[in-house]
């Protein structure tokens, strides 16, 4: 026979009216940030951005293109906002072709409201089509009521 088995068990912190949670990793946490921070990879190495900041700021474009008319290769897009000067526009392009911007302004200086540009080649065909045009703060949004 086996002899009397002896049991001792010790309750280091004694338990109490609050409950413990165990941490909440960060991936399950959502926070508001206006610039996050992301990380940027080169050719699968991580880069290191400028005064260790690499903030991402989304800036909304403005401006809105209402109507377009096309005669011959010249496009004339009409609408609020647009951009003021040619050295803001990155691209136009419409119907599969590249659009170059022009002003009679030796400055560059557009009205804000209108910019014409010389289709490259001759567009697609098709009357499906709408101009795109993108400026460094992103692309201009078109009217709702846009159409080719």
């Amino acid at each position: 026979m086996i002899g009397d088995i002896t049991y001792a068990a010790e309750t280091i912190i004694p338990y109490g009216k609050n409950l413990m949670f165990w941490p909440i990793p960060f991936e399950m946490l959502e926070t508001y940030e206006e610039k996050p921070q992301v990380k940027v990879m080169v050719d699968d190495m991580p880069a290191v951005c400028h005064s260790m900041d690499c903030g991402f700021l989304h800036v909304p474009a403005v401006g809105t293109v209402k109507s377009f008319s096309l005669a011959g290769m010249e496009l004339t897009l009409t609408g609020t906002d647009l951009p003021d000067n040619i050295s803001k526009i990155q691209s136009i392009t419409y119907a599969n072709s590249n659009c170059t911007a022009s002003s009679s302004d030796p400055k560059g200086t557009l009205s804000g409201t209108e910019v014409k540009c010389t289709l490259d080649r001759t567009p697609t065909c098709g009357a499906a089509w709408i101009p795109a045009l993108t400026t460094a703060m992103g692309n201009v949004a078109n009217d709702k009521d846009l159409k080719g």
